[in-house]
């Protein structure tokens, strides 16, 4: 499928608020409001992505992969099992998964718990952390996004300790369009995303346009939106 260009997504944006030619509503005006509307799309998709599994692939652009992580282990408090945190990339905006290395040799599967599950573990509903199967959740720390991982009880060797580390696959933010990008001479500039994810930030962005001028418009446009669907 070809990529969209940000130039014909402002045409389309033009064409949608009725405004004929370039200019009449300037790239500046445009790109506020594509900004802002692609945050309020992208922020929309992540909240209801577990539910609508379309959604996750259009948000593929925005999944990264982390390097290995450090964690810092926390002191023995239980035989069963070790808990410790690593912090979350700058740019992570939703964790996707988060893969345990235990050694050079042994990665295991990690599953998502919640705070309040926590205790569950000590109390034996799940099973123990192991080789195979850890556990995390999502907490934060001195203002800081830190997931906190809860690992087998074993020798990971000596100080500074080389083993467990974690690798977080995770959304990120969309970047920032620029005014450059929607200018004529920028013209090869293009979305990272699908075309059903860029129709649906230009016609946020242009219900937000005509929000903030107040025009009748915004009346018939959401009557021909309510008409088509």
């Amino acid at each position: 499928m070809a990529a969209i260009k940000h130039i014909d997504m402002y045409k389309d944006f033009l064409a949608l608020v009725r405004k004929s030619r370039v200019g009449t509503v300037s790239p500046i005006e445009f790109t506020t409001f594509y900004n802002l509307a692609t945050e309020e799309v992208i922020s929309q998709m992540l909240e209801v992505m577990d539910l609508n599994k379309k959604f996750m692939n259009n948000l593929l652009p925005l999944r990264n992969t982390s390097a290995q992580l450090d964690i810092t282990l926390d002191s023995a408090l239980s035989t069963r099992y070790r808990t410790g945190v690593c912090e979350t990339p700058n740019d992570c905006r939703r964790i996707a998964r988060v893969t345990v290395i235990i050694s050079s040799t042994v990665i295991a599967k990690t599953n998502l718990i919640k705070s309040n599950e926590v205790s569950e573990i000590v109390d034996g509903i799940f099973s123990k952390p192991t080789s195979k199967n850890c556990y995390y959740h999502l907490e934060r720390i001195s203002n800081t996004d830190k997931v906190r991982l809860f690992v087998p009880n074993m020798n990971y060797g000596s100080t500074p300790i080389t083993y467990p580390k974690c690798i977080l696959e995770y959304y990120s933010s969309p970047a920032i369009v620029a005014v450059a990008d929607v200018t004529l001479d920028e013209s090869t500039k293009v979305s990272v995303f699908n075309k059903e994810t860029c129709t649906m930030i230009i016609n946020t962005a242009v219900r937000m346009y005509l929000e903030n001028v107040q025009d009748a418009r915004y009346s018939t446009y959401n009557n021909e939106l309510k008409q088509k669907n």
